[in-house]
């Protein structure tokens, strides 16, 4: 009888084991399955057509967890000793639940966002901004309930030391670490949405809307040519209209000093709306812009959003050719650059005093938003994805007001701030100062070298190539602004004025640079500019700012070079395994600058892992890329 007792558990023992082993290899299938979607672009057709592996993740689990669960509630504790796999049964039970959680969690955000999803997508009818929120504000208990099974699963998520785990637990866990952040992206989007549409208990939004011009370059983007506002009530747009910046000044009030450099650079005494986006950290900017826009309207505004002319190319290539009347051609995403240069020139025979140069470029971001917020003929599917490569391209920055808006805005880095990294860092920002539009002309690139050979000596030069493509002739005496001047309306065959400034970490020394001597004759306040370096404060935290103005003559490439001391907090870890972090900041409203990145390593390391965009030759390390986003580098390496 015991013999028999014995062989009945021991066949039940062995048919659940199996029974356990199937599940959990379909639970790895499936999340194979979700890794290789997260890592597709998709579309909102695939993501209408997830819900059979939304359906299959569920059921397995739940097949998962009841065959398991009661077990190792039980064992896990008492299996912790075993070599390799003890810490996997201790937290076995936790990373079912977690999965579960996340599982229910997205399965329930789908069934919530499927009538979105479905009026997205039906080309049959229009989408509308209202239609959109309505939707949201139906969806709004479920999406609640989804978040909260969301935060339990991240909650135990951050409760366990994936370095603990056995490697083939660990490669599952990083299987499903993707997916939380994108689904709390989405979630927290979603639930905020009616009240930045103004249809919640909060009322209706204002936003004011910020249009750059990059051909101008400046901290955020680019001179700032036109500044707008709108208010969203319940989904509809309501007082659409944008001015001129150059309106926004009313000597009656009292204005705060400009930037110093604007003083010297440009003999502008006092900071105006139009010019304040000094600051390369946008939230720093907006502070001011906000302030300046109180002196013109005493309402305040729920957002900041600015865009610059590549934007404008993004969307129309998602929008599909615009017409306006009195333009003869459509405008497309091919010529709307050259469409903007242009309208800033007055046509033939004009009345300078009355024309307004800019009245072409509003009503274009009239007929762009109107078209827009319609829905008529709108394929929203491409519209989201011009909007995120804008965004992530730094072509359009979001300023918001609402709290979970602005974590979403700082995780996506779409809030324009300047953020130090947990290692080395590095921005290069360029701010036109010679009244003209060279930055139409000009190409740039980067050179970063990192000798970590001597890791109690850090060091690292940097050299920035400025090549003006404008004539030989072009002349180097800066331009004033003058409203009654055919002249001034877009000059770009000038010499590029510029005062470049470079972000390192705090407590990175300057030991050497090659700035550039400006003579009296190219300054507007006619005083000659010794060739230096000036050490800034602005008090951006973790980070100290160099600054240097030169000037490129038409047909010249400059070169202007620093060398720097790191602090030996670059590289992290143990006495044996070293971490080397570099992350570079794009300045928003540039292109794809080329950059090149080099790094050094000691003669005893071992490269344990690098990013995918390096290339190991021995102990050094090459990085050719451009700056179309910001570039995240690490490298991992032991010390024999």
């Amino acid at each position: 009888l015991i013999l028999a007792s014995l062989l009945i558990a021991g066949a039940v023992a062995v048919n659940k084991a199996w029974k356990v082993y199937q599940l959990a290899s379909e639970v790895s299938a499936d999340l194979n399955n979700v890794q290789s979607l997260i890592a597709k672009k998709l579309d909102l057709q695939t993501v209408v057509g997830a819900k059979m592996l939304l359906q299959k993740i569920q059921t397995d689990m739940d097949g998962l967890r009841k065959e398991t669960e009661p077990i190792l509630r039980v064992t896990g504790g008492w299996l912790a000793w075993l070599p390799v796999y003890g810490s996997d049964f201790e937290v076995s039970a936790d990373l079912l639940v977690m999965t579960d959680e996340l599982v229910n969690a997205t399965s329930i955000s789908y069934e919530a966002l499927t009538p979105v999803l479905e009026a997205a997508t039906d080309n049959s009818s229009s989408f509308s901004p209202a239609q959109l929120s309505l939707l949201l504000v139906e969806a709004q208990p479920r999406l609640l309930e989804a978040q909260k099974k969301l935060e339990l699963a991240m909650s135990i998520r951050r409760g366990i030391d994936v370095e603990r785990l056995s490697p083939r637990a660990r490669e599952l866990l990083m299987k499903v670490d993707p997916l939380p952040g994108l689904l709390q992206d989405g979630l927290t989007a979603s639930i905020a949405a009616p009240a930045l549409l103004g249809a919640s208990d909060d009322g209706p939004k204002t936003y004011m809307l910020l249009a750059q011009n990059e051909d101008e370059l400046r901290a955020t983007g680019g001179l700032i040519t036109l500044v707008g506002s709108f208010v969203f009530d319940n989904g509809q747009v309501l007082g659409l209209e944008f001015q001129d910046s150059a309106l926004f000044q009313d000597w009656s009030k009292p204005y705060p000093s400009a930037p110093w450099q604007m003083q010297a650079f440009m003999n502008i005494p006092v900071m105006l709306l139009r010019d304040a986006n000094w600051f390369p950290d946008y939230p720093t900017s907006v502070a001011r812009i906000e302030y300046l826009y109180a002196y013109h309207y005493k309402h305040s505004v729920d957002g900041v959003i600015a865009l610059d002319q590549q934007s404008i190319v993004f969307l129309l290539d998602a929008l599909g050719p615009v017409t306006m009347d009195g333009i003869p051609e459509p405008i497309t995403a091919d010529n709307v650059i050259q469409f903007m240069r242009q309208s800033k020139t007055p046509p033939p025979g004009a009345d300078l005093k009355t024309w307004d140069r800019k009245a072409i470029i509003s009503k274009l971001a009239s007929t762009l938003l109107e078209r827009l917020i319609s829905g008529k003929n709108v394929d929203w599917q491409k519209i989201a994805f011009a909007l995120q490569k804008a965004l992530d391209q730094k072509h359009i920055l979001l300023q918001m007001d609402l709290k979970e808006m602005k974590d979403l805005l700082a995780r996506r880095g779409w809030d324009g701030t300047v953020r130090a990294g947990t290692g080395d860092f590095l921005m290069a920002v360029d701010s036109n100062v010679g009244y003209d539009k060279t930055n139409a002309v000009l190409k740039e690139k980067l050179s970063y070298d990192v000798d970590l050979s001597d890791l109690k000596n850090p060091k690292s030069s940097l050299a920035v190539f400025h090549q003006n493509q404008a004539s030989p002739d072009a002349i180097c005496t800066p331009t004033v602004p003058d409203a009654a001047s055919p002249e001034y309306w877009y000059l770009t065959d000038r010499c590029y004025h510029n005062y470049l400034r470079i972000y390192v970490p705090a407590g990175t020394g300057l030991m050497n640079a090659t700035p550039h001597f400006i003579t009296a004759e190219w300054m507007p306040l006619g005083q000659a500019i010794p060739a230096r370096v000036d050490t800034l404060n602005e008090k951006i935290v973790g980070l100290q700012a160099y600054g240097t103005l030169l000037v490129v003559p038409g047909g010249k490439t400059l070169s202007t070079s620093f060398q720097f001391s790191l602090a030996p907090g670059v590289v992290t870890g143990r006495e044996s395994t070293k971490t080397y972090t570099l992350k570079i900041q794009k300045q928003p409203g540039t292109l794809a600058i080329p950059i090149t990145v080099r790094i050094h390593l000691p003669d005893t390391a071992k490269i344990t892992s690098l990013s995918k965009e390096a290339n190991a030759n021995g102990k050094d390390i090459l990085i050719e890329t451009t700056l179309e986003t910001d570039l995240i580098v690490e490298v991992v390496f032991s010390l024999q």
